[in-house]
């Protein structure tokens, strides 16, 4: 039992970090973001959801993709400040502090809209869909990485070019 709860564990981890990534991702490489959805729809579609269920999940996405939004728009505004307090010519440290503060609790939110959305999602799915899911999108955040992952090696390693 201990050993599936490390293992979960660690598919959520590598999940959400895949998820945070993307965004920084999209800003570097324009669309990608947009195919890691895109991929996310046809992992989506693999597991052959019911109707209700899968418009259960598209309201589940909108939702929390929604509130992301608005914090990013935040956090935007957070940095900015911070830089402006760090730039200063005497940064002032608790106004720094403070500012830091705020950065982190809304890094906090955004951690936390990512695992509400996974437990929404994964509540609208059987385990051997809930399976199928989280090894998907391990697979999508290996290769929007650059990673290639062969399944039952339990590590990724930088992708090398094919031979022709």
């Amino acid at each position: 039992m201990k050993g599936r709860k490390k293992f979960l564990i660690g598919i959520l981890c590598v999940i959400l970090s895949g998820l945070l990534v993307a965004p920084a991702l999209a800003q570097k490489k324009e669309g990608s973001w947009e195919r890691f959805k895109e991929g996310k729809a046809k992992v989506i579609k693999g597991l052959n959801l019911a109707p209700e269920k899968q418009k259960e999940l598209t309201a589940v996405e909108e939702k929390f993709g929604k509130e992301r939004k608005e914090i990013f728009e935040s956090l935007k505004k957070d940095y900015d400040q911070l830089e402006k307090e760090v730039a200063a010519a005497k940064p002032e440290e608790m106004k720094v502090k403070e500012q830091v503060a705020v950065i982190t609790a809304t890094q906090d939110k955004l951690f936390a809209t990512f695992k509400s959305q996974r437990s929404g999602e994964l509540a609208l799915m059987t385990p051997v869909q809930q399976g199928r899911y989280l090894l998907g999108l391990r697979k999508l955040y290996h290769e929007s990485m650059g990673l290639h992952f062969k399944p039952g090696e339990g590590k990724a390693a930088p992708k090398t070019p094919e031979k022709k």
